[in-house]
């Protein structure tokens, strides 16, 4: 224990009056250990004269520089007097400070309180444990040997029991360590074979012994030994991208190609193939479906390379629960294949990571997660956001009628932007690279038609002679094979009051549906009576063609 100089202060005053007030603090010391003492003597009444101050105390204890002779002390000033004592018996001795000065003295008594003596020394045995121990390889054995008793420990010798096949050139001599004294000893070891070794360190001194025994993996470095440890997942929610994470350990010298499987429920779900580097570790991340809530088995393998003798460590497994999703969903209807370009369509522009302009009909962009794309359609503004990509499959939200779609690669599903009956957006998934979707987006232009087939020949019911000359045309107009009654162009009359009619009828569709500008879709009711009246509108279009075709045949 270090010794610790304790310096009290005794205050002395001198009034004008005969009486002396003294403040002073108890001593405190170590075994035999010196302690400096002060006294000071204050003049705040007037001047002193010849200030002498005397220690005395009992026959165990030391005193040295006893009597100081301080001198005059002037009006408003003090003077010191110093001392030192010392004692090797425990306890508490009494002190006496005698103050004499012309004209008076003052006698003040305190204490000296001297704390036990050390009895033993105590000292404590760390010793390192080495890593990464090969054979046929010198490796270290740190052994570190602390006093932390009250004496000194003498005779302290360091030494260590070896396993078969395990050597040392240590050969240490014999060392002192004082209260809190620490040594370090370096022990240097080789061994010739592998597997687990016990070690027994000892360090035996005068009066003191301890010993600390190690397990140490010795291991052949050059022989291949891939090791698999930990697996975690994040997101196992059904029918969402989950991530299994699982850590690879190269505990050998040279690289190895690692084949690393994923299975579920014991049926194999994923492979990858891994360069790593010999003594490193490198995170293996698999995404994973699961289809379906529940316990799922999730274990991780990595295959034997060669020369390779522990297998133990090949496989990790555990098991995972995965809770059914709450919310969202497929949206739109599934098609069989990928969609071609139409006739109709309209102009999509930009992502959220660059702007592009693409041609009408069709477009088709390579999107990673949070990637999107937005485009008019009929006056209102709509996107379509990359929610996740995944190995075989993306999710993706439609917007502004919202839909969410899960698409498999080279597959095709429709969404409505509307909220008018029938789809208007087709979004194919083409392949998935990188993380990246490569999607072909289609705006769907809904047509009336009227084919060859819906015109009944009712030339029956015609009056009209049977004459050649007397025959009525056939005229194309807008599609429609519309009879000229006379030739002299009655039927393109005809012709065009139809088609006057079935673009009447669309633009009505139109006003009613963009004279606002927008669809207020986040109003249901509203949306439902548009839809309501929309309805009616297209049925009551519908019904004046059919009339129209009617008016037709009875004119032929």
């Amino acid at each position: 224990m270090n010794k610790t100089l304790i310096t009290i202060l005794m205050l002395l005053v001198v009034p004008l009056a005969s009486a002396i007030y003294v403040e002073n603090t108890d001593t405190n010391s170590s075994f035999n250990a010196t302690l400096p003492v002060s006294v000071v003597v204050w003049a705040d009444a007037g001047a002193l004269t010849d200030v002498n101050v005397t220690l005395t105390s009992d026959a165990n204890t030391v005193i040295s520089g006893s009597p100081d002779q301080v001198g005059n002390v002037a009006n408003g000033g003090f003077g010191i007097a110093t001392f030192d004592l010392q004692s090797d018996v425990a306890g508490s001795h009494a002190v006496t400070a005698n103050v004499s000065y012309v004209g008076g003295d003052y006698l003040h008594n305190f204490t000296f309180d001297v704390a036990a003596a050390a009895t033993e020394p105590d000292f404590e045995l760390v010793v390192e444990n080495p890593v990464n121990v090969e054979i046929n390889k010198n490796f270290n054995i740190v052994v570190n040997v602390t006093n932390n008793g009250t004496a000194t420990e003498t005779g302290i010798q360091v030494s260590i029991v070896l396993p078969a096949g395990a050597t040392t050139s240590y050969s240490g001599g014999t060392f002192s360590l004082t209260p809190g004294q620490t040594r370090s000893e370096t022990l240097i070891v080789n061994s010739s074979t592998t597997g687990d070794k016990s070690f027994t360190v000892k360090a035996d001194g005068a009066t003191q012994y301890a010993e600390q025994t190690l397990d140490i993996m010795t291991t052949d470095a050059s022989a291949p030994d891939l090791e698999l440890k930990t697996l975690t997942a994040t997101n196992t929610v059904e029918n969402q991208a989950a991530t299994i994470t699982t850590n690879l350990n190269n505990n050998g010298i040279d690289s190895e190609l690692a084949v690393v499987k994923l299975y579920v429920d014991n049926v194999l779900a994923d492979t990858q193939n891994v360069n790593i580097n010999g003594g490193t570790t490198q995170e293996i991340n698999f995404t994973h479906t699961f289809t379906s809530e529940g316990t799922k088995t999730v274990n991780v393998t990595v295959d034997v390379v060669s020369g390779e003798t522990d297998t133990t460590n090949n496989n990790v497994q555990t098991t995972f629960s995965v809770t059914k999703q709450s919310s969202g969903g497929s949206g739109g209807s599934s098609g069989s294949g990928r969609r071609s370009s139409g006739s109709g369509g309209g102009i999509i522009t930009g992502t959220i990571t660059k702007a592009v302009t693409f041609d009408a009909g069709e477009t088709r962009q390579v999107l990673g997660t949070d990637n999107a794309v937005s485009f008019r359609y009929k006056g209102v503004e709509h996107k379509v956001t990359v929610l996740t990509v995944r190995t075989d499959s993306v999710e993706l939200k439609v917007e502004s009628e919202t839909t969410l779609m899960n698409l498999s690669v080279d597959e095709t599903k429709t969404a409505p932007l509307d909220g008018i009956e029938g789809d208007d957006l087709a979004v194919t998934l083409n392949a998935i690279t990188f993380g990246k979707a490569d999607l072909t987006f289609e705006l769907i232009q809904q047509q009336i038609d009227i084919s060859d087939s819906n015109i009944i020949d009712d030339t029956a019911d015609n009056a009209v002679g049977d004459a050649d000359d007397k025959k009525p045309s056939v005229i194309d107009f807008a599609g429609l094979r519309i009879l000229d009654l006379d030739k002299k162009g009655r039927g393109v009359l005809i012709a065009v009051i139809v088609a006057l009619s079935v673009l009447l009828a669309a633009a009505i569709v139109l006003i009613v549906l963009f004279g606002t500008g927008k669809i207020e879709v986040d109003e249901k009711k509203a949306k439902a009576a548009k839809r309501k009246k929309m309805r009616a509108k297209i049925k009551k279009m519908e019904e004046e063609i059919e009339q129209t075709k009617k008016n037709i045949r009875k004119v032929r």
